[in-house]
Order: structure tokens, then sequence, then C-alpha cells
């Protein structure tokens, strides 16, 4: 008997720290980083991205370069609007959780 509870708690500890770890860091463009001329929807194929894991956007950003990150929704990008209400960012290393599940 209790070898079985010593086990079940091992197995349910086991559990708990594979779900801890199941969030993943994805630097968006790998070594490129966010910049022109790259495809994202390549980069992004074959991924698959989880409630919980960071996107991390790492650009240039200077007074010679204004590069940011600008969180649309979906209306928004197809009209190529922003609404900087959503989310706008400029640090040129911005780390965004996936707090939800769906499109961003």
């Amino acid at each position: 008997m209790g070898t079985a509870r010593a086990l079940f708690s091992v197995g349910c500890l086991l559990s708990f720290l594979t779900a801890c770890q199941a969030t993943k860091v994805y630097t968006v463009g790998d070594e490129a980083g966010w910049t022109l001329g790259y495809d994202y929807h390549e980069w992004a194929e074959g991924k698959k991205f989880r409630v919980g894991d960071t996107l991390v956007f790492n650009y240039h950003n200077s007074e010679m370069s204004s590069h940011n990150v600008v969180r649309v929704n979906g209306t928004a990008y197809a009209n190529c609007v922003s609404d900087p209400n959503l989310g706008l960012y400029e640090s040129g290393s911005d780390k965004i959780v996936l707090s939800g599940p769906g499109q961003l």
C-alpha cells in the first residue's frame, strides 16, 4: 500500500513537472530576427504554438530605423491598420506570451 502511494505521488510530480516545462520560447525569424523581406509564414509552418509559449521579436531599433512590433486582430491585419491599444512594442527585444488560444 505504501509503495503504491509513493509511486502514485512520484507519477503526479513527474506529470506536473512535464506540464510546467511544456511551454516553449520561439525567436521569431530565428537568427534573422524580426526584419523586412523574411517569410514568416514559412518560419511558422510546422510549429505548434500553445498557450503559455513566448514569442521573442529581436530587431534593430534606433533613430535611423523605426522597427517595432504591433499587435493587431484579423481585421486590422487584413486592412493593414493598427490600434496602439492592442499593443505596441519598441524595445528591440520584445517578448509576448501567448495568453489564450486562437489567432493573434
